[in-house]
C-alpha cells in the first residue's frame, strides 16, 4: 500500500542525493544528512509530474445540483494552500457554483490568493484548539453553528490532514442542515458524514484534499499548486524593493513556521545566508511576520546590506516577494508551499515532525533537506530533545544546495509536460483580487 502511494507521489527536480540511510517513506528530491552521500542528476521527464484524473470515477456526482458549497480547511495558511487544487477542481466542475471557504482566522488571510473562492468565513473551532486556550463557552458553538446555517449551503467539503478527524466538522454541518457532508472515513463516525470516503488516500496533503473529489465523481484535473497576488500587492512590493534592480533575483529567506519544532536554528540560517549572499552576489531579502522578528534578527545582522521586511508586509504582500525570488530559504511552512505554487526554487530546512512525502514541494525545483532521527516524525509542537536534533543540519548543506539549484537554472528550464484536465479560467471579477471584498472576512465565527 505505500509502494503504491510512493509511486503516485513523482517529483521534478535536477538533483536527488542518495545515501543508505533513506527512509522507506522518504519521496522525492531529498537530501539527507549522513556518510556515503552520493549526487546525481535526474533527467527532466517527459511524462506528467503530477496524478491527474480528468473523467469522473464510477460514483455518481454528489455535488450534481449543488448552488452553494462549502470548503472547510481549517487549519494553517499553508493549508489553505495546499487546498487550492481542489477549490480550482470545483470551480472548474461548477462554474455557476457559491463556493464558500471556511478557515481559521490566520488561514483567512491566505484565501486572497485563491481567486475561485467566492466567500471566505474565518471560524475558530474548538477542535482545533491545539493548545486549549478557548474558554468553555457553548453558547459560542451555538453561535457557529446558526452563522454555518445561514450560508444555505447544498453540500460541504471537509478537508483534514491524515491526522484530524472529519466527524466534529461533519457534525456541524449536520446540525446546521447542509445535506451532502464529504469527507474521509478512516474510523467509525456513523452517520455524521453523508458520503464518507474510505481509503488508502495519498500521502501528499494536496492530492489526499483531492482524493475526497475523486470519491464523489468529480474531475480533478492534476495537483500543482497556484496562487495570485493583486497589482496592488505586487506594486506595494515594487516600492519596498526599489533598491534592487528589477533584473535582480533576491534569495528569499523566511526563517518562520507555524511550531518552533519546524524552525531551522536562526543561527544556522544567518550563516547559510551570509555564505549564500556572498558567493552568488545576489541581494537578500528577509521576510515574517511582526512575532518573527527573533528569528529573523541574526539573519539581518549576519547580511547588513539585507532588506528586511519582517513585519512590513501582508500575507499577500510577502506573497509577492516570493514570486519575484530567484531562490527561497524555507522551513516546511507557508513560504514553502508559495515557492511551490509561483515555481520558484526552493531550498527546505525540514523538521523530522512529519514526514516530507506528506508536504515536499512538487511543481518546482527544490531540495529537502532531512537529518533522520529516531523519532521522527514525531507530530510535536515543540522538540523535547536537547539540540533539536532533527534540525541539527550544517548550514554548508544549505549553501551547497542553494548552489545546485542556481547553478541548475539552466540546465532545468525546459519543463515537462502537464496532463489533465484544463485549468479554470479565472472567472470574471475574480481574478487577482485587489482586497478583501468579503465583509465576512472580519467576522469571526467564535470569539
Amino acid at each position: 500500500m505505500l509502494g503504491e502511494a510512493r509511486e503516485k507521489q513523482r517529483y521534478v527536480s535536477a538533483t536527488v542525493w542518495t545515501t543508505p540511510y533513506l527512509p522507506r517513506e522518504c519521496a522525492g528530491p531529498t537530501l539527507l544528512l549522513g556518510p556515503q552521500q552520493t549526487p546525481r542528476v535526474l533527467p527532466v521527464s517527459d511524462t506528467a509530474a503530477f496524478p491527474s484524473s480528468s473523467s469522473p470515477s464510477s460514483a455518481s456526482d454528489a455535488l450534481a445540483g449543488a448552488r452553494r458549497i462549502v470548503v472547510l480547511r481549517l487549519d494553517n495558511a499553508g493549508d489553505v494552500i495546499l487546498a487550492g487544487p481542489t477549490i480550482r477542481a470545483l470551480r472548474l466542475a461548477y462554474p455557476d457554483a457559491h463556493l464558500t471557504l471556511l478557515a481559521s482566522p490566520v488561514g483567512a488571510d491566505a484565501a486572497e490568493l485563491l481567486p475561485w473562492v467566492d466567500e471566505v468565513v474565518p471560524w475558530r473551532t474548538v477542535w482545533q484548539d491545539a493548545n486549549g486556550s478557548l474558554a468553555f463557552d457553548p453558547g459560542r458553538e451555538t453561535a457557529a453553528i446558526e452563522r454555518l446555517r445561514s450560508l444555505r449551503a447544498d453540500a460541504a467539503i471537509i478537508l483534514t490532514s491524515f491526522s484530524q478527524t472529519p466527524f466534529a466538522a461533519g457534525y456541524a454541518c449536520y446540525l446546521a442542515g447542509i445535506p451532502v457532508r464529504v469527507g474521509h472515513e478512516e474510523s467509525f463516525g456513523g452517520g455524521v458524514l453523508s458520503h464518507p470516503i474510505d481509503g488508502p488516500a495519498p500521502i501528499h496533503q494536496a492530492e489526499r484534499n483531492l482524493h475526497l473529489l475523486r470519491g464523489i465523481g468529480v474531475p480533478t484535473g492534476d495537483a500543482r499548486l497556484e496562487a495570485y497576488v493583486s497589482d496592488e500587492a505586487h506594486a506595494a512590493v515594487a516600492r519596498l524593493l526599489a533598491s534592487l534592480s528589477e533584473d535582480e533575483a533576491p534569495v528569499v529567506v523566511a526563517p518562520g513556521a507555524s511550531c518552533a519544532a519546524r524552525r531551522y536554528d536562526p543561527a544556522s540560517f544567518a550563516r547559510a545566508t551570509a555564505a549564500i549572499g556572498a558567493g552568488t552576489g545576489r541581494p537578500i531579502v528577509v521576510i515574517g511576520t511582526a512575532k518573527e522578528r527573533p528569528l529573523a534578527a541574526p539573519i539581518v545582522a549576519a547580511v547588513p546590506d539585507a532588506v528586511d521586511l519582517v513585519g512590513r508586509t501582508s500575507l499577500a504582500e510577502a506573497a509577492a516577494v516570493i514570486a519575484r525570488a530567484g531562490l527561497v530559504l524555507a522551513n516546511d511552512s507557508l513560504a514553502m508551499h508559495l515557492a511551490d505554487a509561483f515555481d520558484r526554487p526552493v531550498v527546505v530546512t525540514f523538521a523530522g515532525t512529519d514526514r516530507e512525502a506528506e508536504w515536499a514541494p512538487r511543481r518546482t525545483r527544490h531540495i529537502v533537506l532531512v537529518r533522520p532521527t529516531p523519532c521522527a516524525p514525531c507530530r510535536l509542537f515543540d522538540c523535547p530533545l536537547e539540540g533539536h536534533p532533527c534540525m541539527a543540519i550544517d548550514p554548508r548543506r544549505v549553501v551547497d544546495a542553494a548552489s545546485l539549484l542556481l547553478g541548475a537554472e539552466r540546465r532545468s528550464s525546459v519543463r515537462p509536460s502537464l496532463d489533465g484536465a484544463a485549468w479554470p479560467p479565472i472567472p470574471p471579477g475574480r481574478a487577482r483580487p485587489t482586497s478583501s471584498p468579503r465583509p465576512e472576512q472580519t467576522e469571526v465565527m467564535t470569539k
